[in-house]
């Protein structure tokens, strides 16, 4: 894909930049070998980008991105309605949970399992529940702009895929303190990563990359990550099933 930052693995990274930004591997090697010491305040994407374009004085034409959606979901979802927000996801969200815990509650309905958390949740959850429903960001989805970011070991980058959605584990809990469901939902579900484009037309962003790259070379301690590289909300807008490039079950 031209003009695309397509940052999957690390080896996919390097070429990415090179083929971006007319510069040698060789030389982005060595570029990020001078940044060994750098500091954090140092690996802002955008200071590490501006850095970047001085020493090489690349222009790259940005037209799009693509983005790591992770999640889980039951193995036969396939993505067919697109990649949705939580407050156009909820029922989804809601039939997948009453199909999953349906032999352990006395739910009739999908429907009616949502309208007694709604009724009777506590306060806490209620509320963390309804910001991933009303805050304007937190409606989702979200998208990681490097794929092996979801695999960082010890920097919770695996939340989603591995222990799935905030707005899950609220009800979950409520109706199963015990942890007993968030189980069952675990060993129902499968994670995944749902690869997704958008317009982009910011070169700035390649600065994530090269601190990724950077990071996997020298950084012995998950303290030591910058972490984020690239963390985007779509704000409530949905991603249609046409820009979805693959789903990835883990």
């Amino acid at each position: 894909m031209k003009h695309t930052i397509h940052f999957d693995t690390g080896e996919g990274i390097r070429n990415n930049l090179s083929v971006l930004t007319g510069v040698e591997k060789s030389e982005i090697d060595a570029f990020i070998d001078s940044m060994k010491e750098w500091t954090q305040t140092e690996r802002d994407h955008r200071r590490v980008w501006g850095s970047f374009q001085k020493e090489y004085g690349c222009n790259p034409v940005i037209k799009q991105a693509v983005w790591f959606h992770g999640c889980r979901c039951l193995p036969k979802n396939d993505f067919k309605q697109g990649l949705l927000p939580n407050h156009q996801a909820l029922d989804l969200i809601w039939q997948q949970l009453w199909e999953i815990t349906r032999e352990d509650l006395n739910f009739s309905s999908s429907q009616e399992m949502k309208e007694r958390y709604e009724s009777h949740s506590d306060s806490v959850s209620l509320g963390g529940y309804r910001d991933r429903l009303l805050d304007q960001r937190q409606k989702g989805p979200w998208g990681k702009l490097v794929r092996d970011e979801w695999f960082l070991s010890g920097t919770h980058s695996n939340h989603y895929h591995e222990s799935g959605p905030e707005i899950v584990g609220f009800i979950l809990r409520h109706f199963s303190p015990d942890g007993a469901l968030e189980k069952k939902y675990l060993q129902k579900t499968k994670g995944c990563l749902v690869h997704f484009r958008t317009p982009c037309t910011n070169p700035v962003l390649l600065g994530h990359g090269i601190n990724f790259l950077r990071d996997i070379r020298f950084c012995q301690h998950s303290i030591e990550y910058i972490g984020y590289y690239g963390l985007e909300s779509m704000e409530g807008h949905s991603v249609p099933y046409s820009d979805t490039i693959k789903v990835e079950f883990l």
